[in-house]
Order: structure tokens, then C-alpha cells, then sequence
């Protein structure tokens, strides 16, 4: 495969740098202070952070409204570093699971004795590093040039990347240029992602986003009750979270301490219910601002929200239209075929991605 340049340092840029090994990845480690300077704003109202994982700041240059239900972790690792490392292995190749296994991940499975959790799906996993961590996949990538990617230009056939260093205590500006040959995969986080192409003016005024999202709940039970949320309708899909993994989920450890499983004899559980029913929002940019158009209060619940069009166009088929030789990976660009885990679907589009690149180039 020609020059490959992968942007995000997230779950689906992780899988990228898997499938393509030599490929250069492009994603901040942090941002020095300075940064701000340059334009970039602090986005309070996309913060997601938990007391005991990493912390992150959302920055970046399109303002967003503060219901939009988006959420941001400008940090490598990205959300990595606070999910639930959740998998549904039933539709991956076993060639794929084990090309993971031999970068040093672990497909347990979920048990109420050793993990603290449970599903109503029997091909569910959890992916966990060698030391039963759930994966944080800032742990697998370095090293990757420590920047941040502000806009693509397209001159005389030539992609030139704009790119904010954050090397030091000093942010300062540089470019990366791609020719024709090279392929360039943006996977950065959702709101990340719309921030580069409002910057590229690939968006613009008036442009209407529309997401798409499985509704969830959280259902509090008790294993002693004869009512068990577990029987609901096979539709729908259920983790079970018994004491020890819910409050070290809560708080962001990627593994739940020995000495917290004795929470578990009592009983309790809560139940994470995704199910079948889909809901979409739609944004709109007005006046340099993403607006929330229409959509439920309960958007960006699960934080697996999918399948972005712009302008009713699906992600990929818009941005061939205006990037040569470029292409999305990630929860904005899959279309998640059933509620639950959304990591599977990002999987599959990467080996898809990447083999038709391959063929492409053999030709």
C-alpha cells in the first residue's frame, strides 16, 4: 500500500494503525495552553470526564451549542479511556480477532464472578490489555506525531494537511502535503471530526448534520426478584453490571479492584438496555455555531451515535466529492446494524477500508 496517514488516536484509528502498520498517525497528546491563541475555543459543554481517568478538554474552532448531546475527549485514547471495551465478536472474521490478539489484546468474556458483568448476548467480549485493563488504546499507539489537524487544502491535485504542533509548552503551526498516491484516513473523534471540516470548508453555513442513535436506559435491579430485565425482548440488548464493575465504570478505573467484589453478594445490578428503537437529530450550522435542530432530550446517551449525512448525503459518498484518495473511520461514518457495542461496526469498515485499498493498489 502507497503512504498511508491516519488521523485520531481513538479506538478507530487504533484499528487503522493495526490493519496498516507502517501508516504515520496525526493526533494531540495534549494541548499546551497557547493553543489558544490561535483561535481555538474551549468547548465546556462537550467535556466528558470521569474522577479517575484521564482528563481531556474539548477545543476547537466551530462553536457548539450547548444541547447538542455531543460529546469530545481531545486526548489520545480518546473515549478509549472511559468506555466499557465491549465487543460483539459473532460478525468478525476469526483472521481479524486474531491479528488483535497478536498486538497484545484479550477477548474475555463477560462473567459476573471476574469481570463483574454479564449480557444477554453470549458473543459479547470485553477487550482487555495483558494486565486486565480494559483497552485504553493510548497505550498501543506511540509514537505518533503530536499534533492537531486544523484543516485539509486541495491544490493542483494535492492534499495539504494544516496541522497545530503541540510539541512543548509552545503550540505553532506547520503542513503536511499528500500526493495523489496517499491515502488518508480521517478517524478522529465526532465533534473533531466536524471541526476539520468546517475549518476545510468542506461545511458551511446553513449545512444541516443529521445523526442517528439506539435509544438506551438504565433499569436498577435486584438478582433475588423474579422479574429480570435480562427476558426482555430479544431485541433489545442488555450489559449487566454487578456492583464492583458499575462503580468502576462510574468513576473511570479500567479495572475493578479485587477488594470491591465483596459489593457483589448483595445482589444488586444495573442493567445498560440498548434498544431496537432508533432516533435521529439533525444540527444545523448557523452563524459559526452547530445548532441542535430537532432530536429528543435523550440523544447521546449511549454515545454511540451513527451514520452522519450531511445534506441527506452519507459521510464517505459527501467527502469523495471534495478530498481525493480520502476516507472516514469511525461512529460518524458506520451504519450500526444492531443496538449495543458499536466497536464491531468500526471493525468491520476498517478491514472492508483497508482491503479495497489494497486491491486498488495491487492492480
Amino acid at each position: 500500500m502507497d503512504d498511508a496517514f491516519i488521523v485520531g488516536g481513538g479506538f478507530s484509528g487504533f484499528i487503522l494503525k493495526t490493519l496498516i502498520p507502517n501508516a504515520t498517525i496525526i493526533t494531540p497528546i495534549h494541548f499546551p495552553t497557547p493553543t489558544l491563541s490561535s483561535g481555538m475555543q474551549q468547548r465546556h459543554a462537550l467535556d466528558i470526564n470521569k474522577i479517575c481517568a484521564k482528563k481531556s478538554k474539548s477545543f476547537g474552532f466551530l462553536k457548539f451549542a450547548k444541547n447538542t448531546g455531543l460529546h469530545d475527549r481531545l486526548i489520545i485514547g480518546g473515549n478509549s479511556s472511559i468506555w466499557g471495551g465491549f465487543i460483539d465478536i459473532s460478525r468478525l472474521d476469526p483472521a481479524i480477532v486474531e491479528e488483535l490478539s497478536q498486538v497484545g489484546l484479550f477477548f474475555s468474556r463477560l462473567t459476573p464472578k471476574e469481570i463483574g458483568v454479564s449480557s444477554n448476548r453470549s458473543s459479547y467480549r470485553q477487550l482487555h490489555d495483558s494486565f486486565g485493563r480494559i483497552l485504553d488504546t493510548s497505550l498501543f499507539l506511540e509514537p505518533v506525531r503530536n499534533s492537531y489537524l486544523r484543516s485539509i487544502k486541495v491544490e493542483k491535485g494535492h492534499r495539504h494537511l494544516k496541522l497545530i504542533d503541540c510539541e512543548g509548552s509552545i503550540s505553532s503551526d506547520s503542513e503536511i502535503v499528500l500526493n495523489s498516491d496517499s491515502i488518508l484516513y480521517l478517524a478522529p473523534g465526532v465533534c473533531q471530526l466536524i471541526d476539520i471540516l468546517y475549518n476545510s470548508e468542506i461545511l458551511s453555513e446553513g449545512d444541516r448534520l443529521e445523526f442517528d442513535e439506539y435509544k438506551m436506559k438504565w433499569v436498577l435491579g435486584w438478582a433475588y426478584s423474579n422479574k429480570s430485565p435480562m427476558k426482555v425482548d430479544d431485541k433489545n440488548t442488555i450489559i449487566r453490571y454487578f456492583p464492583s464493575a458499575a462503580l468502576s465504570h462510574a468513576i473511570g478505573l479500567q479495572k475493578a479492584p479485587r477488594k470491591l467484589r465483596f459489593l457483589n453478594v448483595f445482589g444488586f445490578f444495573l442493567d445498560q438496555v440498548y434498544l431496537s428503537e432508533i432516533v435521529t437529530s439533525r444540527f444545523t450550522i448557523t452563524n459559526g455555531v452547530l445548532l441542535k435542530e430537532l432530536g429528543g432530550g435523550g440523544f447521546g446517551k449511549s454515545i454511540h451515535y451513527f451514520n452522519l449525512r450531511i445534506n441527506g448525503t452519507p459521510l464517505n459518498e459527501y467527502i469523495a466529492k471534495h478530498l481525493p484518495n480520502t476516507f472516514i473511520l469511525g461512529m460518524a461514518s458506520v451504519v450500526q446494524t444492531k443496538p449495543g457495542p458499536i466497536s464491531n461496526d468500526i471493525v468491520l469498515q476498517a478491514v472492508n477500508l483497508v482491503k479495497a485499498h489494497r486491491k486498488v493498489c495491487e492492480l
